[in-house]
């Protein structure tokens, strides 16, 4: 199952007048784009047979609704930055202008949508046990 269906992300679009909504034959592949960036973003879960981390009907209310918002996000932030510019392409200035940050390649907005789902793990380690010394 995908994480976000096509009318979530055309709900999800109508707040940003920036974006055009892709024509139904590009949403597919946008979503399935989207669907790679947010599991390379949420850190080391296990692939699952689908290829995907996350089996969205497994997951909670709170999980599914995150997780389709990140992916949504993630659409938006390719749309807005343009294919182009996620692969690495050089941008040109005219002479004068100087780039004071570059754009990231992850979606800040997916992060957001992603921040308290328990979804992401930023991290492999191990917690070190905490040891209770009785007097």
């Amino acid at each position: 199952m995908a994480y976000a269906t096509p009318q979530e992300l055309l709900e999800y679009l109508l707040d940003n007048d920036e974006v055009v909504a892709p024509d139904a034959e590009a949403v597919g592949r946008l979503l399935g784009r989207a669907e790679g960036d947010v599991d390379r973003a949420v850190g080391p879960w296990p692939v699952l047979s689908t290829g995907r981390k996350f089996d969205p009907p497994a997951l909670d209310l709170v999980q599914r609704a995150a997780l389709s918002r990140a992916c949504c996000a993630a659409c938006e932030f390719r749309l807005q930055l343009g294919e182009s510019g996620l692969v690495g392409d050089d941008d040109y200035a005219p002479e004068g202008v100087q780039v004071i940050r570059r754009g990231g390649r992850t979606s800040p907005k997916m992060l957001e949508e992603l921040s308290g789902s328990g979804l992401v793990r930023r991290s492999g380690t191990v917690v070190t046990p905490v040891v209770v010394v009785l007097p």
